[in-house]
This record gives structure tokens, sequence and C-alpha cells, in this order.
């Protein structure tokens, strides 16, 4: 049973794995860098982002159903 999972697992791996470094490749042609990503509370993160003109933060919450 846990070969079937473990295939699904590192397909999932491998596609996650492609798109960020497509995204990076995306975001480096226009300059962008995130810079830092800290985590401010249990539901909240700020992401520091580098621009050619300016730094941004931009504060991003996690959605939870309970």
């Amino acid at each position: 049973m846990s070969k079937v999972y473990m295939q699904i697992l590192e397909q999932l791996l491998k596609a996650i794995t492609n798109d960020y470094y497509n995204l990076k490749r995306l975001l480096a042609k226009d300059k962008i860098k995130i810079v830092k990503w800290e985590k401010v509370s249990e539901y909240f993160s700020d992401l520091t982002v580098t621009t050619p003109g300016e730094d941004q933060v931009m504060r991003y919450g996690t959605l939870i159903k309970r």
C-alpha cells in the first residue's frame, strides 16, 4: 500500500519543484526576488519582496476550516 502512495507523492513533489523553478525564473526576468518569509502569528505570514523600484512587505493569511 505504501508503494502506491510513495509514487504519487514523488510525482507531486516533482511537479511542485518544477513549478517553483519556473516561477522563480519568471520573477528573475522582472528582477523580482523574495527576500524573507516570516511567520507573524499562527494565521499570518509576512513576505518581503524586492523589485527594481522598492521593497514591499505583503501579509498573507491562512484559511483554516474547522
